[in-house]
């Protein structure tokens, strides 16, 4: 059924309107997020809360798209640490084997097995203590680390704040003001459409050769 003539054009220039009020709104939100304005009306706040849910939305992207992306390369170098400490294992084995301490190859670099202590493992850690006291040989090795639990802390200076007990080795810093926004999930799912999926990163090949490695 179609539109009387009149009222059509009366719809069209509402909507006009509408369209010209929501991208001086966005020019405004632009000058805003510049530092060059500020909100003026609360009609304004609006298209700040799309913006502020549509960031939240992308930040969540990308925090999954570096997970994707750290998770390749921790891959990649662990795959060449293995490599790496194959390579030492193996030659170390050879060089122990035919008797070699040394081996110099010129032009690329030296080879060179050194035989090293094997480190301290501390069977009972109050028996050693006590018979290096017993020595008088204890100085310097006991290290006794004060550390403050700030969430009980929290607690205690709340309490001697209600009883005017601080003292003066601490005050309470400038409070601030916290803004709790709740979305509708219609404008939720919307935004969330128009973030795109993160996707997986195409693998690429390590090569040994320095001057071949692909980043």
């Amino acid at each position: 059924m179609r539109m009387n003539p009149v009222n059509e054009q009366n719809y069209k220039e509402e909507v006009n309107k509408m369209s010209d009020f929501e991208v001086i709104h966005r020019s405004r939100l632009d000058e805003i997020l510049a530092g060059n304005a500020e909100f003026e009306d609360a009609s304004e706040l609006e298209d700040a809360l799309i913006a502020l849910d549509k960031a939240k939305n992308e930040i969540e992207h990308f925090k999954n798209l570096k997970k994707r992306r750290a998770a390749f390369y921790d891959s990649a170098i662990k795959e060449s640490d293995e490599k790496h400490e194959s390579i030492r294992t193996a030659v170390q084995e050879y060089m122990k084997k035919s008797n070699n301490k040394t081996l110099k190859f010129p032009g690329v670099g030296t080879a060179s097995v050194r035989t090293l202590k094997g480190k301290w493992e501390i069977e009972d850690e109050d028996k050693l203590l006590e018979h290096i006291e017993s020595l008088d040989m204890s100085e310097g090795i006991v290290k006794m680390e004060r550390k403050l639990d700030k969430k009980q802390l929290n607690k205690v200076l709340e309490e001697l704040d209600t009883n005017n007990n601080l003292g003066d080795a601490v005050k309470r810093g400038e409070g601030s003001s916290s803004l709790t926004v709740k979305f509708d999930e219609a404008l939720s799912s919307r935004i969330e459409a128009e973030v795109p999926a993160p996707t997986a990163p195409v693998k690429k090949s390590v090569s040994t050769d320095v001057s071949d490695v692909e980043i």
